[in-house]
């Protein structure tokens, strides 16, 4: 399934979401038999779990655990509520190393202009989390949208570094169309502003200079994204390394105490050649299939 078709709920005219038969507005809605039916042989990730509900609807028991690359929880594979989602986002980038990374390698990196990022930035990140906590997730994300800190941000770090504009660094460049920080620090507040979830995708994700994070093989039971990864080959258990290990050093021990000087060449050969032969069949002992 893809985007484009119209919502499954009846009488709704907006257009449903990528993979789901229901727009933004009606998520977590699973329409009737009657309103939407699966295409004979169409297997579709959110029919695993029951979607009823996000996990974040019943924090007593459980919470949504999502990759901000797409925000869709990896248990009720529900869209996280928009508040949520956009405080993830903005903790991951709002940070020293998050707005100096697009610019700087570690390398190259000015540690004390990174520790004055994070001394400015870590209280509004904290600000940000506690804010508003009675609204409703699409008025708080609206107040989140509203706020504005980049005066204060620029103001702090031209205190800290009044020589800015002799360093020509790019890292130390803080006007908004200077290709450095201070345009960095402009561009993450218009992405708050423009923030909308409706619209969210991997070209907003680029924006955030977010990754698509890379599948993990479901044989480990670990889920990734928005659905299940599955990846064919062969699991190894790292206890095999603990085996091959001891093994290796019983049969030095032994070679010690059997008095190696007094073998025929012939004989110490073969017995070296047995020992070493027995290590690949300890780690296939302890590998297992993944299946696809």
């Amino acid at each position: 399934m893809s985007i484009g078709g119209p919502c499954s709920i009846q009488g709704c005219k907006r257009t449903h979401m990528y993979n789901s038969p229901v727009c933004y507005k009606h998520k977590g809605q699973k329409p009737s038999p009657k309103e939407y039916e699966r295409a004979s042989g169409e297997d579709l990730w959110w029919t695993d779990d029951d979607e009823s509900q996000r996990c974040d609807d019943t924090p007593e028991s459980a919470v949504c655990e999502f990759d901000t690359y797409d925000g869709i929880c990896w248990n009720c594979k529900n869209m996280v509520h928009p508040d949520i989602h956009l405080i993830h986002l903005i903790c991951n980038r709002r940070t020293g190393h998050g707005l100096l990374d697009p610019i700087t390698s570690r390398e190259d990196r000015a540690p004390e202009l990174e520790d004055a990022l994070d001394r400015i930035l870590d209280p509004l990140n904290e600000r940000d989390i506690a804010s508003h906590p009675n609204l409703s997730p699409e008025d708080r994300v609206k107040a989140l949208m509203e706020m504005d800190d980049r005066e204060h941000i620029l103001s702090e770090l031209e205190a800290s570094f009044p020589d800015w504009k002799e360093r020509s660094m790019s890292q130390f460049n803080l006007e908004p169309d200077g290709f450095g920080l201070g345009e960095l620090i402009h561009r993450l507040y218009n992405d708050i502003h423009a923030f909308n979830q409706e619209e969210w995708g991997p070209g907003w994700a680029a924006e955030w200079c977010l990754e698509k994070p890379d599948p993990l093989p479901s044989a480990l039971g670990i889920k990734s994204g928005s659905r299940r990864y599955h990846s064919s080959g062969r699991y190894l258990n790292p206890i095999a390394h603990v085996i091959v290990l001891i093994y290796v050093l019983g049969c030095l021990n032994w070679i010690v105490n059997h008095s190696p000087s007094h073998w025929d060449p012939e004989d110490g050969e073969f017995i070296v050649i047995f020992m070493v032969v027995l290590i690949p069949f300890i780690y296939q002992l302890f590998s297992y299939d993944i299946p696809e």
